[in-house]
């Protein structure tokens, strides 16, 4: 057995998950989090495994990859999908959470761990003689980034990511707004109905608004566009998406044109975020948009605005083995989105399966590849396939070569 000390770089949900299968097994890890000394610019909690985007961790349905990705999850006992179903809020079919409880649990957890050191600084050296796991988010900060680039060369890839507008429930109009849900009776979301008038002057508004300047380069994630990139790229882009009124009857029967959607954003049911309003609008044209042009928002607070942010993410296919492993360097193990996985569960499950090669890497047994046939597997040898040209960032998918055949 390796008697080096394991660093662990990132308490995102990939670190922390990495953190506590290592703990648990009986290695003594350094866990280093330098957000308590400057966060980026998504992050608000002092808290580890904070969830910036979205507070839903999505399907549960079983027919799906991310259903069948949580089945596989809870046969390895994955720390974040067991703390998910504990702070759990209503959300139709989507596994929806409290993401300040979450995350507090999360940190909880760690921090009462006899095996876990939490060191509150920012890791900026990578020391090739200890064993070390990269599990950064999206994104990281300029000086680890400077570090990064030492170790793997200049060609990580990025693109841009967004997370969506929260406001307050108190502030919602009932007159206007009701609740449904397309997939079960419960109605676990608050809709707000446009007529297609209404729709269409919301989807000028969006086009024309002011928006926060980035670099003329940019580049989108299809899975989370900013609504207004949607908005400016076709109307049915947004009536088949994220304001489809499918299923979304109101209390006579009828359906509306287009929806907005809340969905319940902490445990207290105090916070609402709007569904699929991932958004780059400056915060003074969010705050007009939703007010003026939503129906039953006029009076909400906004208590975190949208943010559009670059995210970072290596090239894995020609820098990782299919272990998560650097391929010039057997100490230096990679987790998180970094990697080129996208969402919350997809992080964990990458953390968790570098925490099963690392542990069987420091016991000196050999490490371990999941078959294709399982969605955590394919999506693993989708992201360090050699033979991957243009690597796109993946999500839990059925469509992955061999997952399907």
């Amino acid at each position: 057995m390796k008697t080096k000390e394991i660093n662990i770089f990132g308490a995102g949900l990939a670190g922390s998950e990495i953190a506590y299968q290592l703990a648990k097994r009986g290695l003594k890890v350094n866990l280093y989090e330098g957000k308590s000394k400057q966060k980026n610019s998504v992050q608000k909690l002092e808290t580890f495994a904070e969830l910036v985007c979205s507070n839903s961790f999505r399907s549960v349905s079983k027919e799906n990859a991310i259903g069948i990705l949580k089945e596989e999850l809870k046969l390895l006992d994955s720390l974040i999908l067991k703390t998910t179903y504990e702070v759990q809020v209503p959300g139709d079919d989507a596994l929806s959470v409290d993401r300040e409880l979450f995350s507090t649990k999360i940190t909880t957890t760690l921090l009462n761990h006899p095996n876990i050191s939490i060191i509150y600084d920012e890791f900026v050296t990578i020391d090739p003689q200890q064993v070390t796991i990269i599990a950064a988010g999206p994104l990281i900060s300029p000086n680890f980034e400077t570090e990064l680039k030492k170790l793997i060369g200049n060609k990580a890839l990025y693109y841009y990511d967004g997370s969506a507008p929260i406001i307050t429930k108190s502030g919602i109009d009932f007159t206007k707004a009701y609740y449904g849900a397309r997939h079960s009776e419960q109605k676990d979301y608050i809709i707000c109905p446009l007529t297609e008038q209404e729709f269409d002057q919301l989807v000028t508004e969006l086009v024309n608004a002011k928006r926060v300047i980035i670099p003329a380069f940019e580049k989108y994630f299809r899975g989370c566009q900013p609504i207004e990139v949607m908005a400016q790229t076709s109307r049915k882009i947004l009536l088949n998406g994220p304001m489809s009124s499918n299923n979304l009857l109101n209390q006579y029967g009828e359906q509306p044109f287009a929806v907005v959607q809340l969905r319940q954003d902490n445990v207290i049911d105090s916070l609402y975020n709007l569904v699929g309003w991932q958004t780059n609008l400056t915060w003074p044209e969010q705050k007009r948009i939703i007010k003026q042009f939503i129906p039953g928002l006029a009076d909400v607070d906004i208590v975190r605005y949208g943010v559009l942010h670059k995210n970072n993410y290596i090239n894995a296919p020609k820098i990782l083995n299919q272990y998560l492993q650097f391929k010039q360097n057997s100490n230096i193990f990679f987790a998180d989105q970094i990697i080129g996985v996208e969402g919350y569960l997809e992080s964990a499950a990458s953390g968790l399966l570098c925490a099963l090669n690392v542990y069987q890497y420091m016991m000196e047994l050999p490490l371990i590849k999941l078959p294709s046939e399982t969605v955590l597997g394919s999506l693993i040898n989708y992201v360090t396939n050699p033979k991957q040209k243009d690597l796109k960032p993946m999500k839990a998918n059925i469509g992955i070569p061999s997952l399907g055949t």
